[in-house]
């Protein structure tokens, strides 16, 4: 084995594939990296506007029920739509779970 390493064409090909391996983990790095910050910007939003605006509009149609401006429908549609998003941020965070552990697999491969 050693003699086969001898060879330049053999030691140069062989460093062409470590360094190609070496791009193509730091591009998924990189992809992985980038799709958690981008889930952790999504998440602010729904914590930050989302969700509040969703809870705002449901307490807003109950009170609206209560002295009989609305129908109890537009109060089960504004539950509706907090609902859906609770459940909208609840993918989000098992989508950062799974690239989490997606960055914590390259980052062990790249240590191993």
């Amino acid at each position: 084995m050693l003699e086969a390493m001898k060879d330049p064409a053999q030691l140069a090909a062989a460093q062409a594939g470590v360094e190609a391996t070496q791009l193509e983990l730091v591009s998924l790095l990189e992809q992985t990296f980038d799709a958690i910050e981008r889930l952790d910007a999504e998440l602010e939003l729904y914590d930050d506007e989302i969700l509040p605006q969703a809870e705002a509009a449901v307490d807003a149609s109950l009170s609206d029920y209560e002295v009989g401006k609305v129908g109890f429908v537009s109060v089960l549609q504004n539950w509706e739509v907090e609902l859906d998003s609770r459940l909208m941020r609840e993918h989000l965070v098992a989508e950062r779970a799974v690239r989490s552990a997606e960055l914590r697999a390259l980052l062990g491969e790249a240590g191993a």
